[in-house]
């Protein structure tokens, strides 16, 4: 869920968002580890997850090739 008027940030899926972020750092991980480290760590459910990569897919933020996601860097300017 997206935050509005109604949802506030704490509950909308930017926070479990961030949490993958964070757990994935510049790393590479095959998408069961690092499903892994953000369940023992924050207890997300898999369903969350893969909402979760999916956002982050789509922003361009990660990618995965020969069943390995990575960090995608992005040039700033």
């Amino acid at each position: 869920m997206f935050p509005s008027k109604v949802t506030p940030i704490k509950d909308s899926i930017f926070p479990d968002v961030l949490a993958v972020v964070k757990a994935m750092g510049v790393g590479q991980f095959k998408p069961y580890v690092l499903y892994q480290i953000v369940k023992r760590k924050v207890g997300m459910s898999l369903d969350v997850y893969l909402v979760c990569l999916d956002i982050l897919y789509a922003i361009g933020y990660i990618e995965l090739k020969d069943g390995v996601l990575s960090y995608v860097k992005k040039d700033m300017f």
